[in-house]
């Protein structure tokens, strides 16, 4: 009977030792755990060990130092570097003191598995293995293995390196799959690849989005997986194989083209241990299988989508109830004084006619969109006194009205909004010519947005009833407008505001507005 195998385990972070420790022991083999390379290496040259993993950066003794002199006592020993994605140069680096691979955080237990034993085949194969070293032989690697090991290193920590990065490049649902698909046909050489969505409670998988197919895509094709194929999925397996002449047919062949011949490979993305998507593969021969190398690239893809679903997912819903959670401020402050609801709604309306006659871009008009109604959501912590007052405000409360600015990019602040979203509800009473607040910006220091609503604003106000006025003519606060152009208002703005439908066709007839 072949003995276990016997571990070491050197990283200085006690919950990634202990969880790589344990995956390893549970495996059955003989695994110790040690915080630094030097008593590491003090055990390493009293004990028989197999294989030895390390994390790269640690205090005192390094990784790569620690490998040098792993190396240099028991050249056979095979090293496996844990660490986050290594550079290109780290990793050449590293393969040519003799590494054996490199295990990329984060990595799940089959990863772990499948590295450990095949580096430990390989050391044992090239009759440089733990075995040879105990024994007193101290053969070096053969010159075309070890080239042939690194190039093979390089061009997966290269695929790795491409994973990462142009996943981190995507930010929506859409973007994510393309990209998934386009890396998933580089790594397997297949033809055509898809994603489906399962549906947990139709217990069904849903095609939604597919590339390489040369007529119509299987975007919006249902699968059952309560019977059939996919079935092993939702089951607990994480792959499987399908050959022609199932229920699966329409995602294998090109239009009017054959299938018998092809095979279908399909692998699940889990969140939190369930099915939430899978991977599909296709025109590729029937008889084709991956091998370990590509196993494990397409195991380190489908966890880096599966991780950034996730996190959109957990974005957009926080960002959907932080959002909920304004919405019911500004009920709150239109309870108190309606007149603010009816105005931002308004405004915001007059901002986006005025934008467009200015010739902003599309980002610039979604972030008036955005940002408009909630401009004065920093007036939900000025007390009804001074938010109701029925007269001139005295020279405190205009300080304390002027404060809404303030408040209100404080209350957004979970939002994360873009700068030119909080532009518009901060900025919005900055003056062209400086004499504005809260920051006393002026010309084109101040947005462009902001500068625009200000004018939007400005020209609501003045044509509202208020508690201590009645509204002007659209004709009175156009001639102010006018004539605070290049003082308070960018004269460019006003020109586009100048030329807006909304103010060609005013009814100056009085508008109920709290």
């Amino acid at each position: 009977m072949n003995k276990p195998l016997k571990i070491m385990v050197v990283d200085d972070e006690s919950a990634v030792r202990n969880v790589v420790v344990g995956l390893l022991a549970r495996r059955g083999w003989h695994v110790d755990g040690v915080d630094n390379a030097r008593k590491g290496f003090e055990e390493i040259r009293r004990g028989d060990y197999d294989l030895v993993l390390t994390d790269i950066n640690m205090p005192g003794i390094n990784g790569m130092e620690f490998l040098r002199m792993v190396k240099e006592e028991k050249p056979g020993l095979p090293v496996i570097f844990i660490t986050g994605y290594p550079s290109i140069d780290l990793a050449v680096e590293a393969m040519k003191k003799g590494a054996a691979d490199f295990l990329a955080k984060p990595f799940k237990a089959e990863q772990l598995e499948i590295t450990v034993r095949k580096a430990v085949d390989a050391a044992r194969d090239s009759g440089d293995g733990a075995d040879a070293a105990a024994g007193g032989r101290t053969v070096e690697p053969r010159g075309d293995t070890s080239r042939h090991r690194l190039e093979d290193k390089i061009k997966e920590l290269s695929i790795l390196h491409t994973i990462s990065e142009m996943l981190d490049d995507v930010s929506t649902k859409e973007d994510i799959f393309k990209m998934s698909m386009d890396l998933a046909l580089i790594i397997s050489g297949a033809e055509r690849s898809f994603i489906m969505i399962y549906e947990k409670r139709q217990r069904e998988f849903v095609v939604r989005a597919a590339t390489g197919y040369d007529g119509p895509e299987p975007t919006g094709m249902v699968f059952s997986a309560a019977q059939g194929p996919l079935g092993g999925l939702v089951d607990g397996k994480r792959h499987i194989y399908v050959d022609a002449g199932t229920v699966l047919d329409p995602l294998l062949s090109r239009a009017g083209g054959s299938a018998k011949d092809e095979a279908l490979f399909v692998m699940t993305m889990l969140i939190n241990k369930e099915v939430v998507a899978a991977l599909g593969l296709t025109g590729m021969d029937r008889t084709r299988r991956f091998t370990d190398d590509e196993m494990t690239l397409l195991q380190n893809l489908v966890g880096k989508v599966a991780l950034k679903l996730e996190n959109l997912a957990l974005t957009e819903n926080i960002y959907a109830s932080i959002l909920s959670t304004v919405h019911v401020l500004i009920n709150a402050l239109d309870a108190r004084d309606t007149y603010t609801k009816e105005h931002s709604n308004r405004v915001t309306s007059y901002a986006l006619e005025i934008a467009s006659g200015y010739g902003v871009d599309q980002d610039t008009l979604d972030c008036i969109s955005f940002a408009g109604p909630l401009h004065d959501i920093g007036k939900i912590g000025v007390r009804d006194s001074v938010l109701l007052k029925e007269g001139p405000f005295l020279p405190d409360e205009k300080e304390t009205m002027k404060s809404h600015v303030l408040r209100g990019e404080e209350i957004l602040k979970p939002l994360n909004l873009l700068d030119s979203e909080k532009a518009v509800v901060l900025h919005h009473h900055e003056h062209y010519n400086g004499n504005g607040y809260p920051m006393g910006l002026r010309g084109d220091e101040i947005p462009i947005a902001a500068r625009i609503f200000s004018v939007a604003d400005t020209f609501d106000a003045m044509t509202s009833t208020r508690p201590y006025r009645k509204a002007l003519k659209a004709s009175v606060a156009r001639a102010e407008i006018i004539r605070c152009a290049g003082t308070q208002f960018d004269p460019l703005v006003v020109e586009a505001f100048l030329e807006t439908e909304f103010l060609r066709h005013f009814d100056d007839r009085p508008r109920k507005d709290g």
